[in-house]
C-alpha cells in the first residue's frame, strides 16, 4: 500500500506483511480474488463513459452523471473488499490520510 509503513499493518493485520495470515481458508481467498475481479471489472465500465479520445474524428461529450455514478459503483466495491480484508472505519482513514499527505507533499515539492 503506497506510502504506509509496513509495521503499520502489521500492527493492525498481524501477519499480513510476512506469511500472510489475512486469507485463512481458500473460501476467504475466492471471496477476496472475486471482490478484486469486481472492482477492476467496475474500474473499466466507469472508465468506458468518459469520451474524451482526442484522437477520434468524432469527438462525444463525456456523460459526467454516468460516470459519477460508475465512479461511486466502484468506489463501494474497493469499501467491499476492504471489508472483506478485516479493515475498519478507522484504519481505511489511516490509509487515506497517510495517501493525502504524500500526495501533498509530492504536489508541494513537483515531485
Amino acid at each position: 500500500i503506497s506510502g504506509f509503513d509496513p509495521q503499520v499493518l502489521e500492527d493492525h493485520w498481524p501477519g499480513a506483511v510476512a506469511g500472510s495470515t489475512l486469507v485463512k481458508s481458500i473460501m476467504d481467498y475466492r471471496i477476496i480474488q472475486r471482490n478484486c475481479a469486481d472492482v477492476i471489472w467496475s474500474m473499466g465500465l466507469a472508465a468506458n463513459t468518459l469520451k474524451n479520445k482526442p484522437w477520434k474524428n468524432t469527438h462525444m461529450a463525456t456523460d459526467v452523471e454516468a460516470f459519477k455514478y460508475k465512479l461511486d459503483e466502484t468506489w463501494r466495491r474497493v469499501l467491499k473488499l476492504w471489508v472483506h480484508l478485516g479493515a475498519d472505519d478507522e484504519f481505511i482513514f489511516e490509509l487515506y490520510a497517510k495517501k493525502c499527505q504524500v500526495n501533498k507533499f509530492r504536489q508541494d515539492t513537483n515531485y
